[in-house]
């Protein structure tokens, strides 16, 4: 009987962690929702919070929105979102991190692609922490 608790918990994991298959280009998507973000740090290595945070794309101008969800990212900003992947391709684009509090500014280039099949997006390049004089 235990096992077959087992199998029937195992079952519904592997189910809901299941692919999605787009059945027109093959594709196959996971339902994880990938987030690429960025801690930003004092010269004391304290998190600071309360950035005004813009991130725009430096090819197109087009700035992303994640609807005031910013922070939140291990303690940290979002740079970008699953949410976006049409936006990208394989080739890295550039996208412009600016944070500010007060007179100080902070200021990074990320690159940022997706798969193939436009199912994540990825960092391919930019700072994980971002270190702020106030």
């Amino acid at each position: 009987m235990k096992y077959a608790a087992l199998i029937f918990v195992m079952s519904i994991l592997f189910c809901s962690c299941a692919s999605i298959v787009n059945q027109d280009s093959g594709c196959v998507c996971t339902d994880v929702f990938v987030s690429v973000g960025v801690t930003v740090v004092d010269l004391n290595n304290h998190v600071v919070d309360s950035l005004i945070v813009t991130v725009k794309n430096r090819n197109t101008g087009k700035v992303y929105d994640f609807y005031g969800e910013t922070k939140d990212y291990g303690g940290g900003y979002l740079v970008m979102t699953d949410e976006y992947t049409k936006d990208f391709s394989t080739i890295p684009q550039t996208i412009v991190f600016t944070g500010h509090k007060g007179n100080t500014y902070i200021s990074a280039d990320f690159s940022i692609v997706t798969d193939e099949c436009k199912c994540h997006v990825g960092k391919s390049s930019g700072p994980d922490t971002l270190r702020m004089s106030l």
